[in-house]
């Protein structure tokens, strides 16, 4: 009876090893399979992520393209205008608008400027209707004395656009000091009109 006891104590002994290694091996199984699938889990998210990144700097760009498609001709219409008359009236848009900052005098209306430079009706609508980045350029003893503006519009029309920066040009400069008034007497204007813009690799 001993010997048959034993027997089955050790019987029972084996069976339990033999459960655990396939336990041991089953649960392995499992690990081993679940792995991949979350690989490719991570690696839709991640692909999904990077094509939502794509389309997003996609539409950025796109976007930013439409803007220089909108003021990409500018130029080209105020290089068809009367120059004489053009420059006449931006440079007097520029003048006035810089003196009355500097001076601390209330600022005329953009229109009034337009009227008493005196240009034709072809010219101020161009000025009127059209919209682009500028940059206003104080220059005095043939130095630059301000330059301020942006390369994207920020106002309805290109004539506000340079009045806006001509006015800010007496001291949002940071770089250098106010412009006082008694400078201005020998201050030139230089006004820069921001055509089409072009992606250039980095």
């Amino acid at each position: 009876m001993r010997n048959t006891g034993s027997a089955v104590v050790i019987l029972l002994i084996v069976v339990m090893v033999i459960a655990a290694a396939i336990a041991f091996v089953a649960r392995a199984h499992r690990q081993a399979s679940v792995a991949p699938l979350q690989s490719a889990g991570e690696q839709s998210r991640s692909s999904s992520q990077s094509r939502s990144q794509s389309q997003a700097q996609g539409a950025q760009d796109h976007s930013r393209e439409l803007v220089a498609d909108v003021h990409s001709d500018v130029l080209a219409e105020l290089g068809d205008a009367d120059r004489d008359h053009m420059e006449r009236v931006i440079l007097a848009l520029a003048q006035r608008f810089t003196d009355c900052s500097v001076r601390g005098k209330p600022l005329p209306a953009v229109e009034d400027v337009i009227s008493a430079s005196g240009v034709p009706d072809a010219v101020s609508s161009i000025l009127s209707r059209r919209s682009a980045g500028v940059f206003i350029t104080v220059i005095r003893n043939n130095a630059v004395r301000a330059c301020v503006g942006s390369i994207w519009p920020h106002l309805p029309s290109l004539a506000q656009e340079i009045a806006h920066f001509a006015a800010a040009a007496a001291a949002r400069d940071l770089r250098r000091s106010p412009i006082e008034p008694w400078e201005l007497a020998k201050c030139v204007y230089a006004v820069s009109v921001v055509g089409r813009l072009e992606r250039v690799p980095p």
